[in-house]
């Protein structure tokens, strides 16, 4: 009797054991497309025997089982495969956000099409070449300076586009950090419940599937480092700082970095700037400060298309500046203007130490005899001996001997008391017979103001230099000098709108000069003066794409920006290289995990028929102990009633 009643329990624990299974079963197919979800299992365990004597055909004691439990249920999980991808995702991500960011920057270049900035820039030395062969045809000169236009307007969207990329990776650099802080929040009230849920021996495994979710996607934005504990939380550090500990976070937030502009990431409690080494964050950090880079810290492609830009202005100013435009009326009055020596050079300044200075400019490529000196007076205005270069002297100057370096009418380095330069490009002014024999010239400066302009009185015959240094203007006998109204000439002006290599960004201000928008005859396509057929003017200009320069590398324009072109192409390959070879590795990993932790519908199919049938072979055992039991109670002893 008591064999039956154990029986019962016996076949109990199996209705029950896989009545657990059966629910197991149930719960992974119901979660076969929950992201994250892990296959549960119950796995099955023989209860402790019980010893009865009588029970073995020797004297002594029996053993009897006493059935099946469903142990603790589990989650199907290989630690070692999450860690793996993990970093495989830190890596991913990096990569992602830098081709990402090239890809854009390329598209912005837009290598090779007609609308490309190596594109434009060769239809400006073609519409140059075209001008050297007709350099009085207006439309040749039209032609020219709308390709001009063209080229500084795309190179200007270029920089533009760059820029507000950058833009775009610093407020994904914010975002980034906003969803580090909020994931760290709910990683902190996950480690709560789950330690809560385990108290009993039993793991809390779909907030644990829950966690990991989290953890997988943190782990692709920023690199981290997860510790876990017993009681099932966990800590989690980025670049060794916690910001989650247990129940506890620790946020970051940004500050903006005054030198590039851009913000940093900053860990809180100690107010510590944090550099990403891996992730997306980093991806976006190195995209952002290396790979574009910036013009003031001259790294990336923001500094190679400014210097790209920046250097062509110069050269082509420099070398239009020396050169002829179309002359206006009245120019009969002026007989020769010998060629520009250059407005390179230097001043040597010496004080007499009362306050007076004796200056000295000697240009770069003229004779000693071309120097010319001046005394600059304590105090004085208009102390000049190139056009918006001032001197001033201050009255308590002891200085001995001071050497200040000229380029182009900009001063590059100062002693003593120098006011800022203003660009030596502008136009004379040519009064006739101011005085018998005589002639006013004034010259103002494109880059100053009225009150910048230097004007002096020349005599017939005479060779008259010192308003540009080295620029000599000749006449002929005094009726040369009488004959007519005012005489002008323009000679000296910018092609680009005044920008150099030393100041402004090229890239984001380049523009063609103000003196375009009125005139045609200011663009310089002759090499002499009063020679509007020489056309070697416009020649030189066009071979500046083909020459080489020291500033760049001793390479020429088109061959600066094909590298700078290139050097891109290559770099996006090679993260979009890494990036797809570590997908493919991440997809291996991941298909690996799947294999352990993923549901498969036709395995669950296969555990249900096989629970289903141990749970029939329980309820039947239960069901015969039940006959054995009715037939032992209820009908054996009843004959005698």
């Amino acid at each position: 009797m008591a064999g039956l009643l154990q029986g019962i329990s016996t076949a109990l624990s199996g209705i029950l054991s896989q009545q657990s299974s059966l629910q197991t079963v149930a719960h992974n197919v119901a979660n076969a497309n929950t992201e994250g979800f892990s296959r549960q299992t119950a796995p099955l365990k023989a209860t402790d025997p019980i010893n009865l004597p009588g029970l073995s055909a020797q004297p002594g004691r029996g053993v009897l089982g006493t059935g099946v439990r469903a142990a603790v249920v589990t989650r199907n999980r290989d630690s070692f495969l999450d860690l793996q991808f993990r970093e495989g995702s830190e890596q991913l991500g990096q990569f992602e956000a830098i081709r990402d960011t090239l890809r854009q920057v390329e598209a912005i270049f837009g290598e090779p099409s007609e609308s490309s900035i190596s594109s434009v820039a060769q239809n400006l030395f073609d519409a140059l070449q075209d001008l050297s062969g007709f350099p009085e045809d207006t439309s040749a000169r039209t032609a020219v300076i709308e390709s001009a236009r063209t080229f500084a307007f795309r190179i200007g969207r270029a920089y533009e586009g760059i820029t507000t990329i950058q833009s775009d990776l610093n407020n994904r650099v914010v975002a980034g950090v906003n969803e580090i802080n909020a994931t760290a929040t709910e990683l902190a009230t996950l480690n709560t419940q789950i330690a809560r849920g385990s108290a009993g021996d039993s793991p809390a495994n779909d907030l644990m599937d829950r966690r990991d979710v989290l953890l997988d996607d943190l782990s692709k934005l920023v690199g981290i480092k997860i510790t876990s504990h017993a009681n099932g939380e966990v800590d989690v550090r980025i670049e060794g700082m916690l910001i989650v500990a247990r129940d506890k976070t620790f946020s970051l937030t940004t500050a903006v970095n005054v030198t590039t502009g851009f913000d940093d990431i900053v860990y809180s409690p100690f107010s510590t700037v944090l550099s990403p080494s891996n992730g997306t964050l980093a991806g976006l950090i190195d995209a952002r400060d290396v790979k574009l880079g910036s013009v003031a810290a001259s790294t990336g492609i923001l500094s190679r298309l400014d210097t790209y830009t920046s250097n062509l202005i110069a050269e082509t100013n420099a070398l239009h500046r020396g050169q002829y435009g179309l002359e206006p009326s009245g120019a009969e009055n002026i007989t020769a203007i010998s060629s520009v020596l250059g407005s390179t050079g230097s001043y040597t300044i010496t004080s007499d130490g009362a306050g007076n200075l004796t200056a000295t400019f000697t240009p770069t490529s003229g004779s000693a005899s071309t120097a010319i000196t001046g005394t600059i007076t304590a105090g004085g205005t208009k102390n000049t001996l190139i056009p918006g270069v001032t001197l001033t002297a201050a009255a308590a100057f002891t200085g001995t001997t001071t050497t200040i370096t000229v380029a182009d009418g900009l001063v590059l380095s100062t002693g003593g008391d120098i006011a800022s330069a203003v660009d030596i490009s502008g136009s004379f002014s040519i009064v006739p017979d101011v005085g018998a024999g005589t002639v006013a010239i004034t010259f103002t400066p494109v880059g100053g103001s009225a009150s910048a302009a230097v004007t002096k009185t020349f005599t017939a015959g005479a060779a008259n230099a010192g308003l540009i240094t080295g620029l000599t203007l000749t006449f002929d006998v005094t009726a040369d000098l009488t004959d007519g109204g005012a005489d002008s000439i323009t000679t000296g002006n910018n092609f680009f709108q005044g920008i150099t290599a030393v100041t402004g960004i090229a890239a984001r201000d380049i523009d063609t000069h103000s003196s375009f928008l009125t005139s045609l005859t200011v663009l310089a396509a002759s090499s002499s003066y009063n020679e509007e057929g020489d056309g070697i003017g416009a020649l030189n200009l066009s071979n500046i794409g083909i020459d080489t320069f020291t500033a760049l590398g001793n390479t020429s324009f088109n061959e600066f920006h094909r590298a700078t072109v290139s050097s891109l192409g290559a770099d996006t390959r090679q993260n979009s290289t890494a990036a797809d070879n570590q997908e493919d590795l991440l997809g291996l990993i991941n298909a690996t995990r799947q294999s352990t932790s993923g549901v498969s519908l036709d395995e669950e199919t296969a555990d249900l028929l096989r629970f289903q049938i141990a749970f029939q072979g329980s309820a039947r055992v239960l069901t015969s102990i039940d006959e054995l039991l009715d037939l032992i109670v209820n009908r054996l002893g009843i004959i005698g009633r």
